[in-house]
């Protein structure tokens, strides 16, 4: 049996703002009826942010600002999307 399937890779620049996520929304939604694999990295920069949060834990120094940082642009995408 075989199986024919799309394998998609987005993250980084791609999904680094609302439009951008908003056109990804876009995107897949021409492949709704297919069998898919989706793989998503981290948006924007937050793997780099994430670098820096864990390096300042492992030098047990403080990264609150760091984390509340990645929340905020998290939080701030949210907001666009669903107008929440």
């Amino acid at each position: 049996m075989r199986c024919n399937m799309e394998i998609f890779k987005f993250g980084g620049s791609t999904l680094k703002d609302v439009a951008s996520i908003q056109h990804f929304g876009k995107i897949m939604h021409n492949y709704r009826n297919d069998t898919i694999v989706l793989v998503i990295s981290a948006f924007g920069k937050i793997t780099q942010m994430l670098a820096e949060i864990f390096q300042k834990k492992i030098n047990h120094m403080p990264c609150d600002n760091e984390i509340k940082k990645v929340y905020q642009y998290h939080l701030n995408i949210l907001h666009h999307l669903f107008d929440v």
